[in-house]
């Protein structure tokens, strides 16, 4: 039986357990959560009333010194990584949304925008600083984490930058994130082809067309494969979306990133940094809207939506990472001339 993309996607959105198309909010604190946060604390060595206050100020309300004192509480009152990223993801919504924020200045001026916002984020962004300071116990931790995020081997740079997703920042971020597969039925998944485009990316800024180019061969979930994968997904895991100009080429790329959520009944959400603010939704909501999107995006030949990649967040990242960098990991480095991409 042949069955459209629009009933095919209600009957998933049937087996879904019931939510509101977007989340706007944090969910309510249990009662418990109150003597959690003073004891948390107390254990960080922050006034209680401070601690309060630093724990209802949305994300990107906070100075970094703020920051700083939040992280060291976070720290205390979540032991899981996983549970101060999604802490960290919903403490962000409502983020204001702003694309191309972010740069090397000082160390460059290239792209002088600064090397970190918490006022704002677009979709990379948004992950980047979750995931740093979900890693972090204070500011410098942070900041040195989300450049060794950023760049390829921690190297600043607006060449060294992890400009592509697929064939740049998730290897460069392998002891970060990797991919997950799983077997999705026939025509749950199709294969993708990703070429970089670096010569003319780079031509932007006059740095000539002798950048070397990279292709990488992989998979995407299509919305038949994806009721096989949710039940597999846990909250900070890094979702991946997937458009192409043509449809059935066989070739596309990232084109939006966000996290997985999961609200108290086990809907799936995405939460995300897209115009105009950070929001969080169930994924096949956000996922039956782009498809309905798709026949005026090819009329207008804009890209379209095709499924989605997921990554697998680490257990232990920083371990991972002081395997490459060492036991001093995060290594960052400012270089003394122009890098190249990997």
């Amino acid at each position: 039986m042949k069955v459209s993309a629009s009933g095919l996607l209600l009957l998933l959105l049937l087996a879904q357990p019931s939510a509101s198309s977007q989340v706007e909010s944090r969910p309510a604190r249990p009662p418990a959560a109150g003597k959690a946060l003073s004891a948390a604390a107390r254990k960080a060595g922050i006034d209680p009333a401070e601690a309060a206050r630093l724990d209802s100020k949305p994300l990107y309300r906070l100075t970094p010194a703020e920051l700083d004192r939040y992280l060291k509480l976070l720290q205390a009152k979540e032991p899981s990584l996983r549970g101060r990223v999604i802490t960290l993801a919903r403490k962000a919504l409502g983020q204001p949304y702003k694309l191309y924020l972010l740069g090397e200045f000082p160390f460059e001026i290239l792209d002088p925008d600064p090397l970190y916002s918490l006022k704002a984020s677009d979709c990379v962004t948004f992950v980047e600083h979750v995931y740093a300071m979900a890693l972090s116990r204070n500011w410098r931790s942070f900041f040195v984490t989300l450049q060794r995020i950023r760049y390829m081997g921690g190297e600043i740079g607006l060449t060294t930058r992890n400009h592509f997703t697929i064939p740049d920042w998730e290897p460069s971020n392998s002891w970060l994130v990797r991919e997950i597969r799983v077997p999705a039925g026939p025509g749950g998944t199709r294969p993708l082809v990703v070429k970089t485009g670096r010569r003319a990316f780079f031509g932007k800024w006059g740095l000539g067309k002798d950048f070397p180019e990279k292709t990488v061969r992989t998979e995407y979930y299509t919305p038949k494969g994806i009721p096989r994968v949710l039940p597999r997904l846990r909250e900070g895991d890094m979702v991946q979306v997937i458009r192409s100009f043509r449809e059935g080429s066989g070739e596309g790329w990232c084109g939006h990133v966000g996290l997985v959520g999961r609200l108290p009944g086990g809907t799936v959400t995405f939460i995300n940094s897209t115009t105009p603010k950070v929001k969080e939704e169930p994924i096949l909501h956000y996922m039956r809207r782009n498809l309905d999107l798709n026949p005026s995006r090819k009329a207008r030949k804009r890209p379209l939506f095709l499924g989605f990649r997921f990554l697998r967040l680490q257990e232990d990242p920083l371990a991972e990472l002081r395997k490459i960098d060492g036991p001093s990991a995060p290594r960052l480095t400012i270089p003394a001339r122009r890098g190249r991409p990997r």
